[in-house]
């Protein structure tokens, strides 16, 4: 299914400032030019604002690798984006 899609939306928690083992092993098992000239966003969420370089850092080489296109603009999420306090 992810080979054949249009497009692809990759999110995963980071660990470790990096990407989720389970993340990196799943696509492990993609051939490297299934994905060829696919559109990808990358997401991810994590503790901190301080690991939203894992879009840049981890997450675009990996998918370069596999000869994707990955939209300019990546999302992040850190725990004080979902509120809280009060």
């Amino acid at each position: 299914a992810v080979t054949s899609a249009d497009a692809l939306i990759a999110v995963t928690p980071v660990y470790n400032a990096s990407y989720s083992g389970l993340f990196k092993s799943f696509f492990d098992l993609v051939d490297p030019t299934a994905l060829a000239g696919t559109p990808v966003i990358v997401a991810a969420t994590g503790g901190t604002p301080r690991h939203s370089l894992v879009l840049d850092h981890a997450m675009r080489p990996l998918f370069g690798y596999l000869r994707a296109l990955t939209v300019p603009t990546g999302v992040y999420a850190a725990t004080a984006d979902w509120g809280g306090g009060a």
